[in-house]
């Protein structure tokens, strides 16, 4: 559990530590409102991942094959993901184009070598387990 819209209540951060990997993977975030649950973001997969990043931005990666992959960003705020930035690619005719997208503007096209500068300034974090058996 982790204040990550910094409104006083803990969000929970269901995460699993299969395949090998450390718990950063995350399938879903819950907060609670008037003493409810509600979905922050969830239904990260194999190829539709949630991470926790350095300022508790959350990442959402994902693919859909070798020239098609997204990576967005997004910072919660009322229960909610607003996406800050984002990352994409598309198959060219000849090549793979990058796009940029910063709150909704329109996308631009950049390098990849922009692309990964952009996707590594979003670190992912390497979460605390409560294991559950």
């Amino acid at each position: 559990m982790r204040d990550i819209d910094s409104d006083g209540v803990d969000e929970l951060l269901l995460t699993s530590g299969e395949y090998g990997e450390l718990y950063d993977y995350i399938y879903a975030i819950v907060t609670l409102k008037d003493g409810k649950a509600y979905p922050v973001a969830y239904e990260g997969g194999a190829r539709n991942r949630f991470y926790l990043c350095q300022n508790n931005i959350i990442s959402n990666e994902g693919s859909n094959g070798a020239a098609y992959s997204v990576s967005k960003y997004y910072r919660v705020v009322n229960g909610k993901l607003i996406r800050i930035e984002s990352v994409y690619s598309e198959q060219g005719k000849d090549c793979i184009i990058w796009y940029n997208s910063v709150n909704h503007s329109a996308p631009k096209q950049i390098s990849r070598t922009e692309a990964e500068q952009i996707q590594n300034n979003y670190v992912h974090q390497a979460l605390t387990p409560v294991i559950i058996k």
